[in-house]
């Protein structure tokens, strides 16, 4: 879910570029900003989703996967001290106002925070370090190795389904 985020972020950082110049836009270009405004308003409310879920379900998993509910909270944690959430709220601010130099700037700044999470997360700099369990660690998936990705996070076995094998 963060890098589905990301890849939004990323994506609107990259079409608020264009519009990083001081004074105030024209009116068409007034008018992609709120569309953008409103696409940075939906990751800053998943954003928000997100690090109330990994808190839930590290409550949830705290008895029977103890290592995975704490690297959830750091996550949670980081995620709230890298202020997240704020920085998209203030970049939808600065595009509905039509300050596109503000407007780029802020989108790029919570690009970059979002980065530097995945970043720490492969160095083993995230909280706990090398404690952090393979499941929680922030990675970028490559479009080139699916299936080893897919194996990886799936557990394989014998289908318990009361079936025979024959159709």
């Amino acid at each position: 879910a963060f890098e589905s985020l990301y890849r939004a972020q990323q994506e609107l950082a990259e079409q608020a570029k264009p519009y990083n110049r001081p004074g105030q836009v024209g009116r068409e270009d007034q008018l992609a900003l709120k569309d953008m405004a409103a696409r940075e308003k939906g990751i800053s409310d998943a954003l928000d989703q997100l690090r109330d879920k990994l808190g839930d379900d590290a409550k949830a998993a705290e008895k029977l996967f103890p290592k995975a509910a704490q690297s959830g909270r750091d996550l949670a944690a980081k995620m709230g001290e890298n202020r997240l959430k704020p920085l998209a709220d203030q970049a939808a601010g600065h595009m509905l106002a039509g300050d596109g130099e503000q407007s780029s700037g802020v989108a790029e700044r919570l690009r970059g925070e979002m980065e530097k999470m995945f970043g720490e997360s492969q160095a083993g700099k995230s909280p706990g370090g090398n404690e952090v369990d393979q499941y929680m660690r922030l990675k970028k998936m490559s479009p080139g190795h699916t299936f080893a990705q897919i194996a990886q996070s799936r557990k394989f076995g014998i289908c318990i389904c009361g079936k025979s094998g024959e159709d």
